[in-house]
């Protein structure tokens, strides 16, 4: 994408000013060959194409949005079933926290995944879709 050298340039900077011991950043790789390795998941947006993989994991994602009004009503009543919401610093503190002393537990469920990920059809989608391929050839 444009500018994609100068964020990474600017990114690298900021964990040199910072400090920051255990940060870094990937580049150059697909999100979703690394981002299963992680245990909590950060997000600030919903318009991305990983998210539906991201919702699909089965670990606590946050989701840190200003301005929970943006989200249309109907579909955050199902965001809060699948994320934490947080709209500021200390919130998403706290939730970190939460995460830190192992008491954030992942809100992925299996209703989450039928209505907005891929059909489960009353089980797993592997069967569902092996039984379609055999169908057809």
């Amino acid at each position: 994408p444009s500018g994609y050298n100068d964020q990474v340039e600017y990114y690298n900077e900021l964990i040199k000013i910072k400090n920051y011991k255990n940060a870094d950043i990937i580049h150059g790789a697909k999100a979703e060959s690394v981002i299963q390795y992680y245990g909590l998941i950060i997000i600030d947006s919903l318009a991305s194409t990983i998210t539906s993989y991201i919702f699909s994991l089965k670990v606590p994602i946050i989701l840190y949005v200003k301005d929970i009004s943006l989200i249309n009503p109907v579909v955050l009543k199902d965001i809060k079933k699948r994320c934490y919401l947080v709209s500021d610093y200390k919130m998403l503190k706290s939730v970190i926290n939460e995460y830190v002393d192992g008491k954030l537990s992942s809100k992925w469920s299996a209703d989450i995944i039928d209505r907005y990920i891929y059909p489960l059809d009353g089980g797993h989608p592997g069967p569902n879709i092996t039984k379609y391929l055999q169908s057809i050839f």
